[in-house]
């Protein structure tokens, strides 16, 4: 068994060819638009993108010591394997003087986040971390390309997709 397996996802067959993906023992080709065998959510695709992915590895227990995920064009190279509570990522972005919060509301629906903050708030005490994050950061990890071990990558996802279905069922 390899110590770690990248997950890669991709939304039309055409991207394959196009950007010159190969499955292999360690990377994994997942589209997220054909049947498959196996608890899953790729029908809430146009919605979740790449944690349709997330979920199927999750919840089907497809484990590796370490897991991580690329998109169909946007890939990273292990350069190390992390430690535990560590997660190798793409990249991180700033957003020069603006919050996590005043990025997100300037492009998108900004009730939808405060919806989420209160959901957090609901669950972890109004000075949770996750707001505070939320509310006051300038930077943050984005596009869901990403590696870390397993145990970590559980608890990101028992975390995430309870959240995910609290918001979904409002």
């Amino acid at each position: 068994m390899n110590d770690y397996s990248i997950w890669v996802t991709y939304h039309q067959d055409e991207q394959v060819s196009r950007f010159g993906l190969k499955g292999d023992d360690t990377h994994k080709l997942f589209s997220s638009h054909h049947d498959i065998e196996g608890e899953n959510i790729n029908s809430k695709n146009p919605v979740y993108s790449e944690m349709v992915t997330m979920y199927y590895v999750w919840k089907n227990n497809l484990k590796t010591p370490y897991v991580g995920f690329n998109h169909y064009r946007r890939q990273f190279a292990v350069s190390r394997l992390p430690n535990k509570g560590e997660c190798q990522v793409l990249t991180i972005r700033s957003f020069g003087g603006q919050t996590v919060y005043e990025q997100y509301a300037q492009w998108h629906n900004a009730k939808d986040m405060d919806y989420v903050l209160s959901l957090l708030n609901e669950k972890y005490g109004e000075d949770n971390e996750y707001t505070k994050y939320i509310r006051e950061s300038k930077s943050l990890v984005t596009n869901c390309c990403f590696l870390m071990k397993w145990a970590d990558f559980t608890k990101l996802c028992k975390f995430l997709f309870p959240l995910l279905d609290d918001f979904e069922a409002s």
